[in-house]
């Protein structure tokens, strides 16, 4: 396991995520923008990966394109897309892609209200509730922490 998913999976915000993914106790799983890791792990079932970048856990399948150019009639039960969206410059397409998805559950989160620095290729800055809804609805459940914001939206 590498020095960032290392740093990153005891954040509240993944065991919070990883909560809901076992309570719903899915069959097929899609992540968007997994970087490496497998918010998974705590359930069996069917994995799927998408990074833009070819960062993938060890297990699953592994689709390496940018969400909005994913073609598929599949859907999956639940899909994350955890602190990805604020990186991808068509997020209204990217959200619109995903609702049409899932079956059971959207569980995404962004940086809650974060400016962040010019260069760090966050295409979006400041997220807040009223955004979230904007591009997604109201979620089912939302979830507030310090530094992060948790939408869950069950199909």
């Amino acid at each position: 396991m590498n020095k960032y998913i290392e740093e990153r999976m005891d954040l509240p915000y993944y065991r919070i995520v990883k909560d809901q993914i076992k309570e719903i106790a899915p069959e097929t799983m899609l992540d968007v923008g997994c970087h490496g890791m497998d918010i998974f792990n705590e359930v069996e079932g069917e994995k799927t990966f998408i990074d833009l970048y070819g960062n993938f856990p060890e297990t699953g399948e592994h689709i390496k394109i940018d969400i909005n150019e994913f073609e598929t009639e599949k859907k999956w039960e639940v899909i994350t897309c955890l602190q990805t969206l604020e990186h991808i410059e068509d997020i209204e397409s990217a959200c619109n892609k995903l609702k049409g998805l899932y079956t059971k559950a959207l569980i995404i989160s962004l940086p809650y209200k974060w400016a962040g620095k010019q260069d760090d290729g966050h295409k979006h800055k400041n997220i807040d509730m009223k955004k979230i809804i904007e591009l997604l609805g109201e979620p089912n459940i939302f979830i507030r922490t310090k530094l992060r914001i948790i939408g869950v939206y069950n199909g």
